[in-house]
């Protein structure tokens, strides 16, 4: 036999193999350094947190007696449907660890899980055996295994072990958890290990990601622990945040003793740019030109363009350089509801974007040193609010004591609290990023509100309901204040967090990956009667409700912002028939059909309902072309620009009984299906374009 024939037979047998060969070499060689390694703290340290804390004091004041039984009665219920106490086998738990190892082909990540569930082991993995399914299978060492061919469960001896796409073992972890929750990525060892399985022709993609991300492929280390106080997180990174300088504590000096909560950010517009300025137009691109990039060079000058249109003098670059200086956002008390303040760091470019959006609500700019009153059209709320106009910021407030003072340039006496000395007391002086949180005030606050939603609630007893409330008050009695700042240099940035749930890591994998499996079946049970309630989002109906805000209403103005048609050449581009959002057919003057919506068949239909887009033509009536392209109408461009209307209604009656529509607006109407499509002005009634909606805003 030729040496070229014989090495290609051989080459035939060893390809299929080298993916689950390269597999077996990185889980034997698990004891390394993994790419990303998950660990979770030992159930009796976890306990031993719990109990100095906050949590367990208000748990066991003798007024939870409703909760804990509550509680109690729960954790019976699973026991008897498991056959062992769930509580238990988490108190047992010890050595829980997921390492990411790499990857065993396209799609094909490579995981390993391990956790020594003590005596409880057997049980679990019989529960785990007879819910998931999965052929019984042969692991050295291992008294049983089950999977299938991307998974395999194991247990050895006390350890369940789970090998995803490799075998598992039963090796032991590298080190106990050095926090209740620990995460250690590397994450340019994770492209490096997920960049050869990705296939020739998503490489450009998945290297434009990559280039977009690079500032940030460092080491990352997050820490998460139970403290008395409540949840503290910490965040290294060997890499820098990209754009930022020291918050400016002066700014947050002019909130009252009175705020609630606050969060200020230094922000270094020039350096953003630098670091991050193409990755950023690399991803304007991608949404403005979905499927047919134009480069970074036409992105920037279509949105220079867009910006001029508006009265905008200024490049995006120099809008963005231009936002250099403390950002605030802060929630203060006030009646009858807590009254909201922004401040942006001023700029020519904001000043006349602000000026464009003022004129748009019939107000006028204040002069520097000044306020004026600001009425927002359509707020659910009717508040006064505020726009100040001060030498470095524009402040935007409802708060009427705040609007007073803060142009005086006067201390409003945030920096005396309690939240601003344990917040300057944490926190560098360099930090780029200061948060603070009354958090007795904000209980005490949300207090009032909480016992409406628990009025509602017909699954609690009067007894549990009071006990919610008296425990919410007895953590504002409790709790202490909370702090967030990052702080960054040239080696890197360092974030720390301390607040009764933190940023919600802990609780979330703690709380939902601990306990997550073991209440699983029950809260599915819980989701499918909300669904068969009409309560939940997996209905036809809820599906097209979803489907017209958050799919539809955002793909027009993409459509719209990226200029496909612009039939007046007046540079502000018009709105998109359906067979132009969907990318059916290309607008009047483009080459190619862009899509800026997905998941419809050629007819229309999604999840169900048939949707249909109507936009205005010249004549004050109306245009579709659901599936064909659209003929160009100057004459139309105008309306095309200010009004859309887009109708769901059901395919069949098994699908729902009602039709929604929503038009530029953006809120979800609905009305009785009547057996057919709807007029394209049924929504306002049968008026014309400037009609008032006749409909009901849609309810789930």
């Amino acid at each position: 036999m030729p040496r070229k024939a014989y090495m290609r037979i051989v080459r035939s047998i060893l390809r299929p193999l080298v993916p689950s060969m390269a597999a077996i070499a990185l889980c034997a060689g698990e004891a390394a350094p993994a790419p990303a390694t998950l660990q979770i703290a030992d159930g009796s340290q976890l306990v031993k947190a719990w109990d100095a804390s906050i949590y367990a004091k208000v748990w066991a004041d003798p007024s939870a007696a409703p909760l804990r039984a509550k509680w109690a009665e729960g954790v019976k219920e699973a026991q008897d449907e498991l056959g062992f106490d769930p509580v238990a086998t988490v108190l047992g738990m010890a050595g829980f660890e997921v390492r990411f190892l790499g990857m065993a082909g396209p799609e094909k990540p490579i995981f390993h899980l391990r956790v020594d569930l003590g005596a409880d082991a057997d049980k679990v993995f019989a529960l785990l055996s007879k819910k998931d399914g999965g052929a019984a299978k042969q692991v050295a060492g291992a008294d049983e295994a089950f999977g299938n061919d991307d998974a395999t469960v194991a247990r050895f001896k006390t350890v369940i072990a789970v090998g995803v796409n490799c075998p598992p073992s039963a090796a032991a972890p590298a080190a106990a958890s050095p926090a209740a929750i620990a995460l250690d990525a590397d994450a340019k060892r994770i492209v490096d290990a997920i960049a050869p399985s990705i296939p020739e022709e998503k490489k450009a993609e998945f290297d434009k990601v990559i280039k977009n991300i690079a500032p940030y492929l460092g080491l990352w280390k997050y820490r998460g622990d139970i403290v008395a106080e409540g949840v503290r997180e910490r965040l290294d990174a060997n890499v820098p945040t990209p754009g930022t300088m020291p918050a400016d504590r002066g700014v947050l000096a002019k909130l009252p003793a009175t705020t609630l909560m606050t969060l200020a950010y230094g922000f270094d517009g020039k350096g953003y740019w630098k670091a991050a300025g193409e990755p950023l137009l690399l991803q304007l691109d991608e949404v403005m030109h979905p499927g047919a990039p134009a480069g970074p060079v036409q992105t920037a000058q279509e949105i220079q363009g867009f910006l001029q249109v508006m009265g905008v003098e200024a490049s995006l670059q120099e809008v963005v350089e231009g936002l250099t200086g403390t950002s605030l956002i802060a929630l203060t008390q006030s009646a009858p509801f807590p009254a909201l303040t922004i401040a942006l760091p001023r700029s020519k470019p904001l000043d006349q974007l602000l000026d464009l959006g003022l004129k748009q609500i019939q107000a006028t700019m204040p002069a520097e040193g000044e306020s004026a009153p600001i009425v927002i059209p359509d707020l659910p709320i009717p508040v006064p609010i505020t726009l100040l106009r001060d030498k470095a910021h524009w402040v935007l407030t409802s708060d009427p004591v705040l609007a007073g003072t803060w142009s005086t340039g006067t201390p409003g006496g945030f920096a005396d609290t309690a939240m601003a000395k344990t917040l300057y007391e944490k926190a560098p002086k360099d930090a780029a990023l200061l948060g603070a949180s009354d958090t007795p005030a904000v209980l005490r606050t949300i207090q009032g509100y909480l016992g409406m939603v628990l009025a509602a609630n017909e699954s609690l007893t009067p007894e549990q309901k009071q006990a919610i409330n008296g425990a919410i008050l007895r953590l504002a009695g409790a709790a202490s204040t909370g702090y967030l700042f990052t702080a960054n240099d040239a080696k890197g940035s360092r974030t720390e967090v301390r607040g009764l749930i933190g940023s919600g890591v802990v609780p979330l994998l703690v709380g939902g990956g601990i306990f997550g499996y073991v209440m699983r079946e029950r809260m599915a049970m819980g989701m499918a009667e909300m669904g068969d309630a009409g309560g939940g989002d997996d209905t036809p109906e809820g599906q097209a409700i979803d489907t017209l805000g958050s799919v539809l209403f955002p793909a027009q103005f993409q459509f719209q912002g990226g200029a496909y048609i612009d039939q007046d050449a007046d540079g502000t581009g018009e709105y998109g028939t359906l067979a132009e959002l969907t990318g059916a057919a290309a607008a009047p003057g483009r080459a190619q059909a862009e899509a800026t919506a997905q998941g419809f068949s050629p007819d229309g239909v999604r999840n169900g309902y048939r949707f249909t887009v109507f936009l205005p033509d010249a004549a004050g009536k109306a245009l579709a072309a659901d599936k064909e392209a659209r003929k160009a109408d100057k004459a139309a461009a105008d309306a095309q620009e200010r009004s859309f209307v887009i109708y769901a209604w059901p395919v069949e009656a098994a699908s729902g009984s009602r039709s929604f529509a929503v038009d530029q607006t953006g809120v979800v109407y609905e009305a009785p299906y009547t057996g057919k499509a709807p007029a394209w002005n049924e929504l306002y009634g049968g008026q014309g374009w400037d009609g008032v909606p006749a409909w009901q805003p849609a309810q789930r």
